[in-house]
């Protein structure tokens, strides 16, 4: 933390991670609840808010890992993050009014299929940042 300002600066790292694990979502594969829980237990290890946390599932991860939640993705471990994160920088850099509006249009269809389990992620997030560590 700063001195004096109580502000945590984020490393690329972390953010990079939160949009990998955040990715999972998107995977054709049926995720059971001991994946919902795994990906809220990383997430809830990063920096970031919840309200931070749905921005890029919305206005990051979606509009880049949306096709391959339909069939026929084929089954996968996961994206490559070379990949993810040079289309996620690649579309931070177009103008952010014109993708939000873009995403806002196309939501239902971006987030067909991950909405429910993004929901459930959230509701797991919540409780662990409740529960003290030990």
């Amino acid at each position: 933390m700063s001195k004096g300002f109580g502000v945590r600066i984020v490393t690329t790292d972390e953010l990079y991670t939160a949009w990998l694990v955040i990715s999972d979502l998107f995977l054709d594969t049926e995720l059971k609840s001991s994946d919902i829980k795994f990906i809220a237990r990383r997430l809830a290890e990063t920096p970031f808010s919840e309200e931070q946390l749905t921005a890029f599932y919305l206005y990051d991860i979606a509009p880049v890992c949306y096709i391959n939640a339909f069939p026929p993705g084929g089954e996968w471990g996961g994206f490559d993050e070379e990949w993810l994160v040079s289309s996620i920088l690649n579309n931070r850099t177009k103008n952010q009014k014109l993708q939000r509006f873009k995403c806002k249009l196309f939501k239902r269809f971006y987030l067909m299929g991950t909405y429910e389990d993004w929901l459930k992620v959230l509701e797991h997030i919540t409780e662990l940042r409740k529960t003290p560590r030990e």
